[in-house]
């Protein structure tokens, strides 16, 4: 089964697409199903990962609240709770 024909792949987003080629050119394609969807978690979330960083990379990790304050950018937790998961996403492809 070819990586650009695989059903998991298809439902992803362009960047997590861009994510899976990568993996499966580096360690081929999984071939059970719960493994293809493991990868799909995984690339989806790397993906969510890296347009984290990007948004942070961009506005900063302080921005300005509602009400004008200074506050650490939201997209500081949710990146941290991301990371916090990617390892147990990464052993399931083991």
């Amino acid at each position: 089964m070819r990586a650009q024909t695989c059903p998991e792949r298809d439902r992803l987003s362009a960047d997590a697409q861009a994510i899976w080629d990568r993996h499966v050119a580096e360690r081929g394609l999984p071939q059970t199903a719960p493994r293809r969807d493991a990868l799909a978690v995984y690339a989806a979330h790397l993906a969510q990962i890296e347009d984290l960083q990007g948004r942070i990379a961009r506005e900063g990790t302080i921005v300005a609240s509602d009400k004008g304050t200074p506050v650490e950018h939201p997209a500081c937790r949710v990146l941290e709770r991301a990371l916090g998961v990617l390892p147990k996403l990464a052993a399931a492809l083991r």
